[in-house]
């Protein structure tokens, strides 16, 4: 609580604005890039709404971070559906304050995946950005700035189960067959065991699974079940909507 209390006062920047979340936008004067790319997406009929809205708002010098032919690229009407994607990730549904995002462990956000919130030390992060100034008061929710523009996850579950913590459960998912179903758009929830998870099954279970055609059914059968992936070190929120 204590831990809580003192980081809210050091993110403590709260200023009260009389217009939207878009109007402070354009008028802050910080956010040019985002507000231009506001203008070719589809976010901008989300954040015209009633909300209320919690916007993680990258300055431009968040954007200038980034290669300036990837923002050029991305502001090209064929790629819209992929800046959609990006600035929805931006987004959440309801009114976060600092007080309660730094109890939080993640949020939900428009694009439907989950944005990760860790706290160290002195230190807010939503996802690889930092928090630099919070709870700016808008009509229609709340804008807190960050210092680097959130890039939501792109790849499908098995590439990110395709890896040291998720082996077991990847093997099985392609010994029912189910590799190619959760490769597909989805979207799908996991609750995915890790092969430390596995590995307190009694001796031979997994390799009698394998084996077994009638297992390998059942397996399947359970997989199906769509749940949510977590128990790793960085899960895949990309096709899940999660909340606290």
């Amino acid at each position: 609580m204590i831990k809580t209390a003192f980081v809210v006062a050091l993110l403590a920047g709260a200023v009260s604005s009389q217009q939207s979340i878009l109007e402070t936008a354009k008028k802050d004067g910080r956010f040019k890039t985002l507000v231009t790319a506001l203008g070719k997406s589809n976010a901008i009929k989300t954040l015209a709404g009633k909300g209320p809205f919690t916007v993680f708002a990258p300055t431009d010098e968040a954007f200038a971070k980034l290669d300036q032919k990837v923002i050029g690229d991305l502001l090209k009407k064929r790629n819209q559906a992929t800046l959609d994607n990006i600035l929805t990730y931006h987004v959440a549904a309801g009114d976060y304050r600092a007080a309660d995002v730094v109890t939080r462990s993640g949020l939900a956000m428009a694009n439907g995946q989950r944005l990760a919130i860790n706290v160290h030390g002195k230190t807010v992060r939503v996802d690889r950005a930092q928090l630099v100034i919070t709870d700016v008061a808008c009509t229609n929710g709340v804008i807190h700035v960050i210092d680097s523009v959130l890039m939501p996850e792109t790849r499908a579950l098995p590439e990110i189960a395709n890896g040291r913590y998720f082996g077991t459960l990847l093997a099985a998912v392609k010994a029912a067959g189910l590799l190619e179903t959760l490769a597909g758009n989805g979207p799908f929830t996991i609750l995915a065991p890790t092969d430390q998870a596995f590995a307190k099954l009694p001796k031979g279970t997994v390799a009698n699974c394998k084996q077994s055609s009638s297992t390998t059914s059942s397996l399947g059968a359970f997989l199906r079940h769509k749940q949510s992936l977590q128990d790793g070190p960085r899960p895949c929120w990309g096709r899940a909507s999660t909340s606290k």
